[in-house]
């Protein structure tokens, strides 16, 4: 198939010009096509057992791909973005059909390799990607202060510096930030 061959930079680059409101109608049609047929390879490696249902998550996939296309980073890899909402679908679609101890659904063994989980487990793998999902739907500001205190282990005085945010603003920042994290996690923490 003629998609299938689509490399990352022409892939990023067509999907760039869509973005940009600059892409001609065969220009989008062909970054559609190309990340659909990445998705149904992708689909259909994990959902061996139930191929009637991977062109609804392409589907779902490519929707949310166009809902959430502010988020993506023009530094990032494009497919590396993709796949990541690729997953946060199907660890949706496992969820809704109950099928965690289902052993046709293959899980990707990628997930280790980022440090996120210590074994094959779809609860740790939705935990990660409902987290990375919400996180990235943080205002800015809120994502910057909640990295540089708590993954990068800066004090509330070196993340302020780093900022340019008053100690005030980095303190209510991650207070807000975690509570908003919590709240999207099902964690209502008071």
């Amino acid at each position: 198939m003629r998609d299938s061959t689509v490399d990352e930079e022409t892939l990023r680059r067509l999907f760039l010009q869509a973005l940009g409101g600059s892409a001609s109608a065969s220009a989008y049609d062909e970054c559609l096509r190309a990340i659909a047929e990445r998705l149904r390879l992708f689909f259909r490696k994990r959902l061996r057992a139930y191929p009637d249902e991977i062109e609804d998550l392409v589907q779902e996939t490519l929707l949310a791909v166009y809902l959430k296309r502010h988020t993506y980073r023009v530094q990032e890899p494009l497919t590396a973005w993709i796949y990541a909402i690729a997953r946060y679908k199907w660890v949706d679609f496992i969820r809704r059909r109950n099928l965690q101890k289902d052993i046709s659904v293959q899980f990707d063994s990628s997930f280790d390799v980022e440090g996120i989980a210590s074994g094959n487990s779809y609860v740790t793998y939705g935990i990660y990607f409902d987290l990375q999902m919400s996180f990235s739907e943080l205002p800015v500001n809120q994502q910057a202060v909640i990295t540089h205190t708590k993954i990068e282990g800066l004090t509330i005085y070196e993340t302020a510096q780093r900022t340019g945010m008053s100690i005030s603003s980095v303190k209510t920042s991650v207070h807000r930030g975690l509570k908003t994290l919590a709240s999207k996690l099902g964690r209502n923490r008071k």
